[in-house]
């Protein structure tokens, strides 16, 4: 469902990926590759539960810890992540598929999932 919040909060963080990418261009005239802002499409598909977490604290971790934007696309089920080097994009992206596995891991470790010890 796509609320007024909902909105705010993906306009918001779409400005702050311009914003970052403008502040590198600025800074490094935008000719070496180490300088430029780097975006990564990551296709996530029905893991991208794992990636945003409840009530989106795994994401808004991932985010803090490798310094990129994130930002998800529900129906195309991708996360686009946006870092001021190439490097710093990588490490979100590596950051993210970590999440994935992690998430992928624990439910292995689960029952089937009738509750109760069935």
């Amino acid at each position: 469902m796509v609320t007024q919040r909902n909105l705010s909060n993906r306009f918001e963080a779409g400005l702050k990926a311009a914003e970052l990418l403008r502040a590198v261009e600025a800074e490094g005239g935008g000719d070496d590759d180490k300088k430029k802002g780097c975006d990564v499409l990551i296709d996530v598909g029905k893991d991208l539960g794992a990636v945003i977490g409840a009530k989106g604290a795994t994401i808004v971790r991932l985010q803090k810890a490798s310094a990129c934007v994130m930002t998800t696309d529900n129906k195309a089920k991708t996360v686009r992540v946006v870092g001021a080097t190439p490097e710093i994009a990588k490490k979100g992206e590596e950051m993210i598929r970590e999440a994935i596995a992690k998430a992928a891991a624990s439910a292995a470790t689960r029952g089937p999932g009738r509750g109760r010890g069935r």
